[in-house]
C-alpha cells in the first residue's frame, strides 16, 4: 500500500542521509495550532452571547498556522 502512494522508508543513520531539495516542494511547513480566539470551535459570541459567528482569525476552521493564516 505504501509503494501505491510512492513512500519511501529509509533504514539509515540521519548522518549518511544526502537529501535533495524539490523545486516548489516546502520542506518546513508552519506548525498547526489551535486558534486561541475560538478555542477550536470556529465559532465566537456575537451580540452578547445571543448569536454566533465564524471566527474572524481562522475563518471557522478553528486552527491556525505560526503565521496566523
Amino acid at each position: 500500500m505504501l509503494a501505491e502512494q510512492a513512500f519511501v522508508v529509509i533504514y539509515a543513520p540521519v548522518a549518511q542521509l544526502q537529501l535533495e531539495s524539490v523545486p516548489g516542494v516546502h520542506t518546513l511547513h508552519p506548525a498547526i495550532t489551535e486558534c486561541p480566539e475560538c478555542k477550536g470551535k470556529g465559532r465566537v459570541p456575537m451580540h452578547h452571547g445571543l448569536r454566533d459567528k465564524e471566527c474572524p482569525r481562522c475563518g471557522g476552521r478553528g486552527s491556525v498556522n505560526s503565521l496566523g493564516r
